[in-house]
């Protein structure tokens, strides 16, 4: 369902004092004047939720400097006309000037300050008020003592309301003459008036017959409502109304920035994207404070070839060019280290909830693409349909976060998201939210059946180009798309290695240097059965420009299967390769030397490490290897950081992260060195069989080795935590057998010289593919 913020929660209406309220009657011209709009009377309703929170937000507001009555006002009793009697006699045909005499001498003798009900500031316009409305009382009634007998009321109520400001007044029920001209005395004198009778109007009329004091408000439906507001929790309404106003002065803050979208198509829009900041500003003849981006939707695609390589060339132009930049393929859900500061957010007011994330919607101490990115953000709450406001608003704030993380807003340049694929309703609306911050937003996708949820979204400022064709399930390019043409002006020796290494069968020795992993789901049974196959026989495994997709494994073995320890022994010997460290005793890794925070800071950037300064510190134990190497390691370091998959305080992850990964044990760094990423996959197998867990270093190294595209698999006979101290379940695949056994004690095995050989049925060496 939609978030509804009108009156309730929040309405981005400018004028926000009271929810939206039955429909609204002009008044008649009075003799003495027009009715006040301090005065409003609400007859009946049209909607009972919305009219029951107006009456909450009228009574929270009598709590502090006001009135509440339903019932009628009692009348005065004779110890309070006594006392008024004692000070002032008073006449039957009354003046202004005698009016403003009593208010003076009431004032001096401390019993009545006029000035404490509402806005009037003297006596003079006290009496002159008051004065007005003696005068419809004598027309009223032929009584010649009637204004004397209002007078005693109007004074003896406003001394008996006189102990503190009285700045507003709601009275429900049915009511009396004086009680009407009473109120609408007050109401003059600037108090914020309230009149409702549910069901009719007739007692109030019997007074204001030509509805000639107060604007009506009158609703279809004439009925009590079951309505206790003696019930109401004042100070919880009350902490939501102060939150609809810190969103009021949010939506209402005067932009210090102002963005102007920019207009492109098909034939320039790849060229358009990569113009300066300057170039804009010079073309649009616009200021400083005008920031010139594009938001555009790119949908289907008109020649494939043109479109594929466009793509591609504009992504690597964007990198080389030194703009800031980012290529999205999704958006990660928020793991709990990068939603865990907003995790204290109280839920129970939806009005304060919104108000805080808000608040905490910033970008880097930038306050002009601050207040852009606040207001974008609360429009987009308020538009998203969900049931869970709480998750979205976590939602928004961590993609938020993660975008702008990766930008410098005070260099001059546009930052730039691409977005390209599949997305949902959610996710526009972010990058509708990228946009009114000022960055580009460029969304493609060649698949034209989005479109209808793309012009859904309503976005007056998207400008959303259609392709005349559409292709699904294309990837965004990994290589511009060669014609035979390009192919033969290579030379000899390059089509030559074109043909033979690069259609993901033949490779040369470390032909690449980088990797990613894209650990595998499984049976228990098929891991055994492609354990030792090589990297480009799995299933996942691919290859592009510069680096390579290693399908991996990472596993948890929980019980015997079957309680046959023997079969067991023999599949734990079976894991291990050349290439593979073994570990049967708990703790199996613990780093030589730690990394401070303050050490930490020198070389990273709250959650990002700087790979130059890392190479170039006294930390850095690596100096002897590669480059490649180097790179290999400390950026697989940011991996595991940016995962998620670490469950440690957040403040703790990059000196955790840099200590393991600064204290890689010998062995395994030589097993890096030797690892080809087409061909051997190296392994960690490990036996926990006692009840120590892992610590962190030791889950830390593990995920490590695992995005760098290690197999991994910890054997656990007694079923108990280790992995799951500080690694999230869904960062390895977990296998459960019946039988635990506590006294298992693991062997001590040797790394073998080949790779095992297993006797498998036919169907079992077809899966296990080529070594």
């Amino acid at each position: 369902m939609a978030i509804n913020f009108s009156g309730t929660r929040y309405d981005r209406s400018p004028k926000q004092d009271k929810p939206s309220a039955p429909q609204t009657n002009a008044p008649a011209a009075a003799a003495t004047g027009t009715a006040s709009d301090t005065f409003n009377r609400y007859i009946g309703y049209d909607n009972e939720k919305d009219f029951t929170e107006l009456l909450i937000s009228f009574y929270v507001g009598t709590k502090t400097n006001g009135l509440f009555f339903d019932k009628p006002i009692a009348n005065p009793a004779n110890p309070e006309v006594n006392k008024i009697s004692s000070l002032i006699t008073i006449p039957d045909e009354p003046d202004k000037e005698t009016i403003k005499g009593f208010l003076e001498k009431l004032r001096a003798s401390s019993v009545l300050d006029i000035t404490r009900f509402g806005t009037v500031k003297t006596t003079d316009d006290a009496a002159a008020k008051m004065m007005e409305v003696l005068k419809e009382v004598k027309n009223d009634s032929p009584s010649p003592s009637a204004q004397k007998n209002a007078m005693v009321k109007f004074f003896c109520w406003l001394v008996r309301y006189n102990t503190y400001p009285v700045k507003s007044i709601l009275y429900i029920g049915s009511i009396t003459r004086h009680e009407v001209y009473w109120l609408w005395y007050v109401s003059k004198l600037g108090c914020k008036v309230n009149y409702v009778n549910y069901t009719d109007e007739n007692s109030y009329r019997e007074c204001d017959t030509e509805s000639e004091y107060s604007v009506l408000h009158e609703g279809s439906l004439k009925a009590p409502l079951s309505l206790n507001l003696g019930k109401v929790n004042v100070e919880q309404y009350a902490d939501k109304q102060h939150a609809n106003e810190k969103i009021n002065a949010i939506v209402n803050a005067s932009d210090p920035l102002m963005i102007k979208y920019l207009q492109t198509d098909w034939e320039f829009i790849f060229k358009e994207m990569l113009t300066t900041l300057e170039l804009r500003q010079a073309k649009l003849l616009c200021t400083d404070t005008t920031i010139p981006v594009y938001f555009t939707a790119c949908i289907g695609l008109n020649e494939e070839t043109t479109y594929n390589n466009s793509l591609y060339t504009a992504k690597e132009e964007m990198a080389s060019s030194g703009r800031q930049f980012t290529l999205l393929t999704e958006l990660r859900k928020p793991g709990y280290s990068d939603a865990e500061k907003y995790y204290t957010i109280q839920k129970t007011n939806d009005s304060a909830m919104v108000a805080k994330f808000a608040e905490k919607f910033k970008i880097n101490d930038n306050l002009g693409r601050t207040v852009l990115a606040q207001k974008a953000f609360i429009d987009a709450v308020n538009s998203i349909q969900t049931n869970n406001l709480f998750n979205t608003c976590v939602m928004l704030s961590c993609w938020f976060d993660q975008i702008t993380s990766q930008f410098d807003f005070f260099r001059n340049d546009i930052p730039a998201v691409m977005y390209y694929g599949k997305i949902t309703l959610p996710e526009l609306h972010f990058l509708n939210v990228l946009a009114r911050s000022g960055m580009d937003v460029f969304y493609f996708n060649p698949d034209k059946s989005i479109l209808k949820l793309v012009t859904s979204a309503g976005f007056a400022d998207l400008t959303v180009l259609e392709g005349k064709d559409s292709r699904s399930d294309m990837p965004f390019p990994d290589r511009m798309i060669k014609t035979k043409l390009a192919t033969m002006a290579y030379d000899a020796e390059k089509s030559l290695d074109t043909i033979l290494y690069n259609d993901n069968t033949m490779f040369r020795t470390h032909q690449f240097s980088f990797s990613r992993n894209q650990t595998l789901t499984t049976t228990f049974e098929e891991l055994g059965l492609m354990w030792h196959q090589q990297a480009m026989y799995r299933t996942g495994f691919d290859s592009r420009t510069e680096y390579v997709i290693v399908p991996n494994l990472f596993a948890k073995v929980s019980g015997i299967p079957k309680g046959d320890v023997q079969e067991y022994y023999k599949d734990i010997a079976f894991k291990l390769a050349p290439m593979s460290v073994y570990f049967n005793k708990v703790p199996f890794f613990k780093p030589s030397s730690g990394v401070r925070r303050d050490q930490a800071q020198k070389i990273s950037n709250g959650r990002k490490i700087d790979i130059e300064a890392l190479k170039n510190s006294p930390l850095n134990k690596y100096n002897y290897l590669t480059d490649n190497i180097q790179y290999l390691i400390f950026s697989k370091m940011q991996e595991v950081i940016d995962s998620g998959f670490i469950t440690v305080p957040d403040t703790d992850i990059v000196p955790l992260v840099l200590t393991v990964g600064l204290n890689i044990p010998n062995n395994l760094l030589q097993i890096i060195q030797k690892f080809d990423f087409t061909k051997d996959i190296p392994k960690i197998v490990i036996v926990s069989a006692g009840q120590k867990t892992f610590e962190a270093p030791e889950c830390i190294l593990l995920v490590l080795f695992n995005l760098i595209g290690f197999d991994i698999i910890v054997y656990t006979p007694t079923g108990y935590k280790n992995l799951e101290s500080f690694i999230r379940p869904e960062a390895f695949q977990e296998f459960i057998h019946g039988e635990f056994k506590y006294d298992f004690r693991p062997q001590n095995l040797a790394i073998p010289k080949e790779i095992p050989q297993e006797k498998t049925s036919f169907f079992g060496r077809i899966f296990k593919g080529k070594k």
